[in-house]
This record gives structure tokens, sequence and C-alpha cells, in this order.
């Protein structure tokens, strides 16, 4: 958003007069251009994270990770969301893209 407000007709405008001046000149799509895509990130980006951790925790630690174990949880957490973010890293490149 920040960066709209450097450009073209936005310039020199608050953040209040670009989005209002954003409502009335390209009405809806306006306020939603790059939505899309960021769905199409975040569905698959929670999906992944959720899958990555089941296989890294059978991996590791099978049927034997305690229930009070903090740090395995954790470990297993970062690996997932380290893995799932390097494979939906595109996608954050085209959403950023899209929304300028």
């Amino acid at each position: 958003m920040l960066r709209q407000l450097q450009i073209g007709d936005y310039l020199g405008m608050g953040m209040g007069k670009a989005m209002v001046y954003m409502a009335k000149s390209e009405g809806l799509y306006g306020m939603l251009k790059g939505n899309f895509v960021n769905i199409l990130k975040v569905v698959p980006f929670a999906a992944g994270e959720f899958f990555f951790y089941e296989q890294f925790k059978n991996l590791f630690y099978g049927d034997n990770l305690p229930k009070s174990s903090i740090v395995p949880r954790f470990l297993c957490g970062a690996m997932s969301g380290m893995v799932t973010s390097v494979i939906i890293y595109p996608l954050e490149v085209i959403r950023t893209i899209l929304s300028i």
C-alpha cells in the first residue's frame, strides 16, 4: 500500500486520501487488487505447514512424542515453516508484484 502512494495519481496523498481516491477511481477492484493471489498463497501455506509438521513429527519421533514436550514440537514446527516458505515463496513474489 505504501508503495502505491509513491507513484502516479497517489503522489503526495496521505493514506486516508489515497484510500478515498482509490475507492472512487478504481472501485472494489482497486481495493482487492492482488488479494486473490494472496488467498492462493495462504491456503497452500497453511496446508503445507500442517502436512510437513506431521511428516517431520513422524519421521523423527514416530508415535513416541511425549505430550508435554515443547522442544521437539518447536523443531518440527520450525522445519515445517522453513520448508513451506521455500516452496510458497514464488507465489509471494507474484502477489507483491500484482499488488503494486
